[in-house]
């Protein structure tokens, strides 16, 4: 799921310079942009993970049901990675 995280920026972003045609350029802009945003978005869902774990452990039969509960943030989270590496670099890319 982190690997998930860092690409799925990446590919929106990617995918915002393709719609726009800005060049070579837009395209390296985008690379950074997409990578930044997917490693910061990376960082803080494994934050949150270990924050988790070391918070709620294995003490009960509710950590199950927190475990899960992460789980579906985890893919939200993803999701709205996409849509904010895609969101930036549009505003990168209309700012050149």
């Amino acid at each position: 799921m982190t690997a998930l995280c860092v690409v799925m920026p990446l590919a929106g972003a990617i995918t915002t310079v393709r719609d726009i045609q800005k060049g070579w350029v837009g395209y390296s802009l985008a690379i950074i942009v997409g990578a930044l945003v997917g490693v910061l978005c990376a960082w803080a869902m494994r934050a949150t993970g270990n924050y988790f774990v070391t918070r709620f452990g294995v003490r009960s039969n509710t950590s199950e049901w927190y475990f899960r509960v992460l789980y579906v943030a985890a893919v939200v989270w993803i999701t709205l990675a996409l849509f904010l590496g895609s969101w930036m670099t549009a505003s990168v890319m209309n700012h050149i």
